[in-house]
C-alpha cells in the first residue's frame, strides 16, 4: 500500500475513533453581519446578527429615538454572534434609520452602511424569500430571510385581515 493511502488511512480511523491527529484545526470563517427592520403601523422589528454588544445597544437606543414614540421597537431578534465579523461602526447606520411613515417597510442594513428599502412584491409576500439582488453585497439572502420571517408572518396577517368582510384595514 503506498504510503500516501496508509496515512490517509490511519488518520481516517484515529478521526472515526474521536481522535484527531493529524488533521489541522481550520478556523471557521466569520458570519456576515447584518441588520433588518420592519416597520408595521405600531411596531418595529430590528433584527439580524452582529459581533459587538455595544454596536447592537447603540442600533436599538437609536431605534427607540426614531420610532418610539409612535411605535414599539422590538429588538429580541438582533443577536450578538461570537463568530460575526466585527464592525468597526454603525454610526452611519444608526443615524440612517428610514422614516416608518408608510403602512409598512422593510429594509436590509450591512453595518456601518445605509439602510436598503426592500420594495416587496407580491411574489416575496408568497415565498417569503428576498432575493439577493435586492440586497447590500455580502449581506446573505438566507439569513435576511430567516431574520424577516416574523415580518412576513404579520404582512400575510395583515392582508388576511384586510380581505375578511367587515375588515376596517
Amino acid at each position: 500500500m503506498p504510503g500516501d493511502i496508509a496515512t490517509d488511512l490511519r488518520v481516517t480511523r484515529e478521526w472515526l475513533s474521536g481522535g484527531n491527529a493529524g488533521i489541522p484545526s481550520l478556523p471557521a470563517p466569520p458570519q456576515p453581519a447584518f441588520l433588518t427592520l420592519a416597520i408595521f403601523g405600531d411596531r418595529v422589528l430590528l433584527a439580524g446578527q452582529i459581533a459587538e454588544e455595544a454596536h447592537r445597544s447603540h442600533l436599538v437606543e437609536k431605534a427607540d429615538q426614531v420610532y418610539g414614540a409612535q411605535r414599539e421597537v422590538d429588538a429580541t431578534a438582533l443577536k450578538v454572534r461570537g463568530n460575526c465579523e466585527a464592525t468597526d461602526d454603525v454610526m452611519h447606520t444608526a443615524l440612517s434609520f428610514p422614516p416608518g411613515d408608510g403602512s409598512h417597510l422593510f429594509a436590509v442594513a450591512k453595518p456601518g452602511h445605509e439602510w436598503k428599502p426592500i420594495q416587496v412584491s407580491p411574489e416575496m409576500k408568497k415565498t417569503r424569500l428576498v432575493p439577493e439582488n435586492a440586497l447590500p453585497p455580502d449581506v446573505p439572502a438566507a439569513g435576511v430571510t430567516v431574520a424577516l420571517g416574523p415580518a412576513f408572518e404579520r404582512l400575510a396577517a395583515r392582508d388576511k385581515e384586510r380581505v375578511k368582510p367587515g375588515g376596517d384595514r
